[in-house]
């Protein structure tokens, strides 16, 4: 029988059988992954006569791209001198190319097929599949496009058109303009510690002994960090953190824009996790690939223990798997059946309050965060009867300013479920008003999603900027041609979403009574 294949993934020691690929080994293995995410492996080994590593001097700094192994890479390391000091060429939504320049192959090489792209692929292009017109194109997004690439000897779907992949710098690519150009290329002959992300077909290739692969995050968040916890949380939503900015020093994933109290302002070490609480990209999530000093600005809320090799690889757009420790406890929207299982699987002790029936609706607890729970062991959850949650539909893409002005006044931010209290009721339309505080403004509430020619009944709405009142939510209990939810014209309204449930539930409460709203 042949030996079998020794590779690391996540730092633990695998054996699989030769000929199996990386995906059925991480299918095999006990750990944590996810294909939507990104997946990388190391390159700790390489062979300065190979020349693996290609990097571009430029204007906005170094480049470095780890190159696939076919003939057009192979054509590439033969007649690197030809791509020196070449000027920007143009830059669209996908790409971003330099050139021109003229390279040795035949005409016939060159294909007018469409081909497909990753984010970060670099790859050679000829403009009017003319060997005297090529390019280095630069992708910034999944997508396919006729650009004259080269066709290999064989299938050159595979690979054969692609120098390689961006593992450094990539978040200088965007940054590239008309003044900028490629000043040298060059070979790395002694490289470790560097990181390239795995395409959906690199998943197919056969492992070999000694290969390093990285899924997942693992991080400890720190005890009392009070509401930047639920914050946390939202931003990084199923375990999936979207990374919206990199740079040498971090990766960002863009959060909900609110202030935040100043919590924590520690030394910023690597893998640090920090909350911007105020400023520029204020609510964003920041992870540190090294070392920065103290902010007032930024509040550390917890700590990467593991996997912070896919730091360095991450690239804007791209999705990183997080495995949090502790987990979220959410109770609001469960039933008290359900929030008491939840609870027993952490052993945590559940007194009920309100409607005590099994299948009543959690919409309150104390204590309210996750950390404060499981210190004290216990929480107290407050449920109501199932009838009495008002179900809405939001109209996000259509008003998405209104919608997170209407959120953080029902107090939606971190959870889909909120309260309002009506505070006027007339026979056509109810206004509601905020219980707590809201810490948003109803300044800038533009005029969107404006209703032309009817408001049908059960819509809700908030009136915008253009009248005095602006900020008002309200319900309309009876369709209208003439005026929105909130009483105002149709340019003075702006339309957010749609009650689902039946509006006898809502015309039978009063003034000053509260209505609880699950989004659907």
């Amino acid at each position: 029988m042949d030996k079998k294949k020794d590779i690391i993934i996540n730092e633990k020691k695998y054996s699989f059988l030769p000929g199996t690929t990386i995906k059925e080994a991480l299918s095999k293995s006990n750990e944590i992954f996810d294909e939507t995410c990104i997946i990388c492996k190391e390159i700790n080994q390489i062979d300065g006569n190979k020349k693996d590593i290609l990097r571009f001097n430029t204007t906005k700094g170094l480049i470095d791209i780890y190159l696939h192994d076919n003939e057009l890479t192979n054509l590439f390391r033969t007649n690197i001198n030809i791509f020196n000091d070449i000027e920007f060429g143009w830059k669209t939504t996908d790409i971003i190319s330099f050139g021109k320049k003229e390279f040795p192959i035949n005409k016939s090489r060159i294909t007018k097929d469409s081909a497909s792209f990753n984010n970060n692929d670099v790859f050679l292009f000829f403009a009017g599949f003319s060997p005297e017109n090529c390019h280095v194109g630069f992708s910034k997004s999944k997508h396919e496009g006729i650009y004259g690439v080269y066709k290999g000897a064989e299938d050159y779907f595979l690979k054969e058109y692609k120098l390689g992949r961006v593992i450094r710098g990539s978040h200088i690519i965007e940054k590239f303009d008309r003044d900028d150009k490629i000043i040298g290329s060059s070979f790395i002959k002694n490289l470790e510690n560097q990181y390239v992300i795995l395409t959906e077909s690199d998943l197919q290739d056969i492992i070999f002994d000694g290969l390093k692969l990285y899924t997942y995050l693992k991080a400890f968040l720190i005890n009392d960090i009070g509401p930047h916890l639920d914050h946390l949380y939202t931003v990084i939503d199923d375990n999936r953190l979207e990374v919206s900015e990199t740079s040498n020093s971090f990766i960002l994933s863009e959060g909900i824009s609110i202030p935040l109290e100043v919590n924590n302002p520690l030394f910023r070490k690597r893998g640090a996790i920090t909350i911007r609480n105020s400023g520029i990209n204020k609510g964003s999530i920041y992870i540190y690939k090294r070392n920065a000093p103290f902010s007032i600005q930024h509040s550390v809320v917890g700590e990467v223990v593991k996997g912070l090799q896919l730091l360095s690889c991450a690239r804007k757009g791209d999705s990183v798997l997080i495995d949090i420790h502790p987990k979220r406890i959410e109770l609001l929207g469960k039933t008290q059946k359900r929030a008491e299982k939840i609870c027993s699987e952490r052993n945590i002790e559940v007194k009920r309050t309100g409607n005590n029936d099994d299948n009543a609706i959690v919409i309150m607890h104390r204590p309210a965060t996750t950390m404060d729970i499981l210190y004290l062991g216990k929480v107290e959850v407050y449920a109501i009867d199932p009838n009495e949650l008002i179900k809405i539909k939001l109209y996000k893409e259509k008003a998405p300013k209104s919608i997170r002005y209407f959120k953080e006044v029902a107090d939606m931010i971190y959870y889909e479920l909120g309260v309002l209290k009506i505070s006027d009721k007339l026979s056509s339309f109810i206004l509601l008003d905020h219980v707590s505080e809201p810490k948003i403004s109803n300044k800038h509430l533009d005029a969107e999603n404006c209703p032309e020619s009817i408001v049908k009944q059960g819509e809700v709405g908030i009136t915008n900027s253009l009248r005095k009142l602006r900020g008002t939510i309200g319900i309309r209990l009876k369709e209208d041609e003439q005026y929105g939810p909130t009483g105002e014209n149709f340019m003075g309204t702006n339309i957010i979403g749609k009650i689902l449930t039946p509006l006898e539930v809502i015309k039978n409460k009063k003034e000053g009574d509260l209505i609880y709203f699950v989004c659907i």
